[in-house]
């Protein structure tokens, strides 16, 4: 509950938090993973038909992680 408390009455430990999540916001991250796993299912398909595989496609985003 103190921790809760200090949230909602301390601007400063608040300001300092939203600041810390704005470097983990990633507004296209579903975007990049839908697109990785339908080239993925793409390169299935084409390969179980025989087809010629598209090359592959690695996009390097940046992260926070690394």
């Amino acid at each position: 509950m103190r921790l809760i408390l200090e949230l909602v009455e301390n601007t400063a430990t608040r300001g300092r938090m939203q600041t810390a999540l704005e470097v983990w916001h990633s507004p296209r991250a579903a975007e990049q993973i839908a697109e990785s796993i339908m080239a993925a299912i793409t390169d299935t398909l084409r390969t179980k038909d025989h087809a010629p595989a598209a090359p592959a496609v690695i996009h390097n985003y940046p992260s926070v992680l690394t």
